[in-house]
Formats: C-alpha cells, structure tokens, sequence
C-alpha cells in the first residue's frame, strides 16, 4: 500500500508503505475460522496471508476443510475452477477474497483520510472485475459502523495497466526533463 499526497506545484509524494503486512482482523465467523486456521500455521495472519495469490489458495483451503473436504488447490488451479465454474468451494473463496480485501482498504481510507479514490491494482483483482463487482467488497469496505459516511464516498478503482510502474517512472521522468 502506498498513498499519493497532490502538490500544486511539482510532482505529487509517494508514501511507501507495507500495509500487506498489517494484522487481519475478522469480522464473522466464516472470517473467524479462516483466521483460526490460519493461525493454526502462521503464529501471526497478515493482510497478505489472505490477499495475494497464496492468499486465495489459504482461504480455499480453510473453506473446503470448514466443509469436510481435505483439499488445497492452487491459484492457478482455482482461477480454472472459477472458469470452469463447477467448484463451489473457489467461488465461496473468490468472494471472500474480495470482502478481506474491502475491509482492508475500508481500514486505510480511515487510517490516512484518502479522499480522492483507492486504485487496486495487482494480479488477482484485474482477472476478475466482474466478479468484484457483483461481490460483498463494497459493503465490506463501508462496514465501519459510525464511521460509515466517511468511508461510503471515496470512489475505488481497478488499474488494468499491465505495467502501471513503469507508465509512474515515465511520468517523473519527463516532469524532470521539463524542468531542466
């Protein structure tokens, strides 16, 4: 996670950030027994336990053996049961995916006052926009009870460049060419 701060004059700051690391708090008892089970593994669950491709797979995992079902796929294995859409298991772990990563984001829109919108970007989320869209995610980005109204407002987007970095780089570097 980074966080974009404008300037009027110049280029805006970037403040890096590790916020994959942060702790993962659950909000339910399925979120519950996904922690738990993660827990059973890892003495502490990060954000990135959950969100990333290795993310995805930890929660299959967790969600087949909640139901009886001893069985690990991988992220690729599950983006083709997913296509395939036979395998109620990957469609209850992409679902899940998607509110962790709401409640995530919901939490740093609060903890740095974003306003001017949250760009997700990364290998899972532009595969599946529609699958996003028709999820839980935004409820579970505004799920912060009073502070509901402060969150509710800040618009997010998926970035579907395949090399946003380097289009960043190219942007400074020709504001630094402008200047000499």
């Amino acid at each position: 996670m980074s966080c974009v701060v404008p300037q009027e004059n110049g280029p805006s700051i970037i403040l890096p950030g590790e916020g994959g690391h942060i702790d993962l708090s659950s909000c339910n008892e399925i979120e519950d027994y996904i922690l738990t089970f993660l827990r059973s593994r890892h003495e502490r669950v990060s954000a990135e336990r959950v969100l990333s491709g290795m993310g995805l797979e930890n929660i299959y995992e967790a969600l087949a053996m909640r139901d009886g079902v001893a069985k690990r796929l991988s992220a690729p294995e599950i983006g083709q049961a997913l296509a395939q859409g036979n395998d109620p298991i990957a469609t209850a772990a992409l679902e899940q995916f998607f509110v962790f990563l709401g409640r995530v984001i919901g939490n740093f829109v609060l903890s740095v006052e974003v306003r001017g919108g949250v760009y997700i970007a990364g290998g899972i989320v532009p595969r599946y926009v529609n699958e996003i869209l028709k999820s839980g995610f935004r409820r579970a980005m505004q799920d912060k009870g009073r502070m509901k109204e402060f969150v509710s407002p800040v618009p997010t987007f998926v970035v579907m460049s395949e090399y946003p970095g380097l289009m960043g780089c190219a942007y400074y570097a020709s504001y630094l060419v402008s200047k000499a």
